[in-house]
């Protein structure tokens, strides 16, 4: 049986990791969105490929903490809808203090995250609503839906269009 003390420092050892990696997945995103802001789409792809591992290992370490948690809370005879806070109320004060400060700082990172994904979406939304009612302008032939003699939906003919990738 693994004693609740190793049990409180490998979580605490865990959201420590996790931190270090939500902090470089935040500082990528933020690359992300100047990219995206300065139509740097060379850079952008590069930014992408960095991404892929980082968000792997968060999603192993993520599993790992709730694994941890899930177990921690069984030897504490805590129910299993106890929350971070209900749960740590077990410890040592200064044990106590450290889990739920580097807890906080997970909830907060994870807080930062969204705000930057929010922001990258919006303008993302922006700029692609803003190109179809340009698209629509230039090209009323191709607005709406176009059906087919049997009432499906297909696509418009083709029509090429060269885009500046540098707008």
């Amino acid at each position: 049986m693994i004693s609740i003390e190793s049990l409180k420092e490998e979580l605490d050892q865990v959201m420590e990791q996790e931190i270090i990696l939500l902090e470089l997945f935040c500082k990528k995103e933020e690359e992300i969105k100047g990219f995206i802001m300065r139509n740097e789409w060379t850079g952008l792809e590069r930014v992408l490929k960095e991404f892929q591992p980082i968000t792997e290992e968060i999603d192993l370490l993520e599993k790992v903490r709730s694994d941890l948690f899930i177990t921690l809370k069984v030897n504490l005879g805590e129910k299993s809808d106890a929350g971070f806070y209900q749960t740590i109320v077990h410890f040592p004060p200064a044990d106590r203090e450290k889990s739920a400060e580097l807890y906080r700082k997970l909830k907060r990172l994870v807080l930062k995250i969204q705000g930057i994904t929010w922001s990258i979406d919006a303008h993302v939304r922006s700029v692609t609503g803003m190109m179809y009612k340009i698209l629509n302008e230039h090209f009323p032939h191709r607005k709406g839906k176009i059906y087919s003699r049997r009432g499906s939906a297909k696509s418009a003919e083709n029509c090429p269009m060269v885009v500046n990738k540098a707008l």
